[in-house]
């Protein structure tokens, strides 16, 4: 009778099922709240880029240059921020802050509202400034025409990842953390007890084989 065969087996079959059950609910775990994080970093930057662009409409159509630069500059007071840039219709900058370099080329940024450089690996955003106007009929009608948006401009906002990156880093550590402890925890609750199984069968294949007690113990170890 192969001990150290029988021992290896039960220790796999209590070690395995710990292993496989800690490792799956830290993955799904993991990647939900890794899914949270990048959504809310999507949704906050989203909220900003909506709320400039709203207040913006009016200094694009005035052409109040000071104004835009306040809110351009208000933009990169705001966590991870790194530039913000407001354009008017045909593409001209009106306003910039921050470092960002995507101010030579605009036109690139009105290719998508969102994209990820390759490079620096921040996320940048963008959304059209649009002038909404409603046009009504005879005046003696009451019936009036659907409303037409007028594009004003764009903003556009880059955000770096850092903060994002750090979180998810932060992230992987304690769920790396807590699955190997509760693997461990696993190994030495199965050694604990595989003793406990062993032992009895130990003790009848020592008295099989005229094995002293002592020696029969000091296989058991």
């Amino acid at each position: 009778m192969k001990l150290l065969d029988i021992r290896s087996r039960l220790l796999l079959a209590a070690i395995l099922p710990v292993a496989v059950v800690a490792i799956a609910l830290s993955g799904i775990f993991l990647m939900g709240r890794m899914g949270d994080l990048e959504q809310a970093h999507i949704q906050r930057t989203q909220s900003l880029l909506r709320q400039i662009s709203v207040a913006s409409e009016y200094g694009i159509f005035s052409a109040n240059v000071d104004s835009l630069q306040s809110l351009a500059r208000g933009g990169v007071r705001e966590p991870d921020v790194r530039s913000v840039i407001i354009l008017d219709a045909v593409g001209r900058v009106l306003a910039q802050a921050g470092h960002s370099a995507y101010i030579e080329r605009p036109d690139l940024l009105s290719k998508s509202d969102f994209f990820r450089d390759t490079v620096t690996h921040n996320d940048v955003f963008s959304r059209s400034v649009t002038a909404t106007s409603i046009e009504l009929d005879d005046a003696l009608s009451l019936q009036s025409q659907a409303t037409s948006a007028t594009a004003l401009g764009r903003v556009v906002i880059e955000v770096s990842r850092s903060s994002v990156n750090a979180q998810t880093v932060r992230l992987l550590l304690a769920g790396l953390t807590v699955t190997f402890g509760g693997v461990l925890l696993g190994v030495w609750l199965a050694v604990r007890i595989s003793r406990g199984v062993i032992r009895p069968i130990v003790m009848v294949w020592a008295s099989r084989a005229g094995i002293t007690g002592a020696d029969a113990a000091a296989m058991d170890r």
